[in-house]
Formats: structure tokens, C-alpha cells, sequence
């Protein structure tokens, strides 16, 4: 039963370590909205750049100031038309450093629209982190961060009292044994 105990003692004491750690990385990446000394955090969610970029990851992307110097190959984020953050690859540069068409590795065709310099957001870093970004989605979205607050100060409360239930059981058997240890008057 003492085993047991522990075992469920260290898996609350990990669910919550997990969960506090989740939500601090996901504040973080509210707070700072993924602008990190010119780089930016981007979630991944579909799989049109597959196998490049896999859906459900972070990828880090480097603001753009001078879109210039893009070329065949590069990998992109721009607005759409639907003001829809997309990155794909550039597949034809139309106009130097104007125009550009772009397609997503796992499409089949390009892209309808053609985007112009002003779209562009930033461009690929070439950094990815695969499957973060659907925790980061998940979190994100207005309606779980109460879940996960719940959640969290639930693990917390109910860590306090098993550590309570510990000391007192601790003390409450340290104040038997010196009893029986006590000398009768």
C-alpha cells in the first residue's frame, strides 16, 4: 500500500510538473507572440509542406525586412488574400523580388494566387519542432487555457494534500513513538 502510495504521489507530482510546464510555454509563446531577437515561433497546421515541414509542428522563421534576395527554393510565410497565414515554398520568382508564385511541397500544383512582396511575413529558418505545435493549437485556443487553469490548480491543490496527509502522518507517528518511548511517572 506504501508503494502504491508513492507511485501515485510521483505520477501527480509529474502530471503537474507537465502540465505547469505546458502552460508556462504556452503563456510564453502568447506573451512574447513567438518574437524571439528577429525570429518567430510559427504552429504548423496543415500538410502541405509534408515531408519538409510536417503538420503539428513549430518551425522558426526570420522576420523579413528585404525580400530581395529571395530566390527559387525558399521557403516562405505570407498573408493570403483571406489574411490566412500559409508558408510554402517559392516555386517561380515572377517578378525580381516583386512577385513571387509559390507551392506547397505536398501539393500538386502551385498556388492560385500569386504573392506580392508586401505578404510576405517572414521566411524559413529551417528550424522545425515536430508536434509541439499541436499542443501549442490546442492550449492557444480561447476555450481550453480555463481547462488547462482548472486542471493545473486541481494537481496543485490535490499535491498540497497529499503532502499535508504525509507530514501529518510523519508526525503523527513520530508522536507514537515517543510515547512509547517516554518514561510512565
Amino acid at each position: 500500500m506504501k508503494r502504491l502510495s508513492k507511485w501515485i504521489q510521483k505520477g501527480i507530482s509529474l502530471a503537474l510538473y507537465l502540465t505547469l510546464f505546458i502552460m508556462l510555454a504556452a503563456f510564453f509563446l502568447m506573451e512574447i507572440n513567438g518574437h524571439i531577437n528577429g525570429y518567430q515561433l510559427k504552429s504548423v497546421q496543415s500538410g502541405s509542406m509534408e515531408p519538409t515541414i510536417q503538420t503539428g509542428s513549430i518551425i522558426v522563421v526570420r522576420q523579413m525586412e528585404d525580400v530581395g534576395d529571395l530566390q527559387k527554393g525558399d521557403i516562405i510565410s505570407f498573408q493570403n488574400k483571406k489574411e490566412q497565414l500559409i508558408t510554402h515554398r517559392i516555386d517561380e520568382v515572377v517578378q525580381d523580388g516583386i512577385l513571387f508564385k509559390t507551392k506547397g511541397d505536398n501539393n500538386h500544383s502551385a498556388d492560385h494566387e500569386i504573392v506580392e512582396a508586401q505578404q510576405i511575413v517572414a521566411q524559413y529558418a529551417g528550424i522545425t519542432v515536430p508536434y509541439i505545435g499541436y499542443i501549442a493549437f490546442y492550449i492557444q485556443s480561447k476555450l481550453n487555457i480555463p481547462l488547462f487553469l482548472i486542471l493545473s490548480g486541481s494537481l496543485l491543490l490535490l499535491y498540497s494534500f497529499m503532502m499535508f496527509w504525509q507530514i501529518y502522518r510523519h508526525l503523527d507517528q513520530k508522536t507514537t513513538e515517543q510515547k512509547k518511548t517516554a518514561p510512565h511517572a
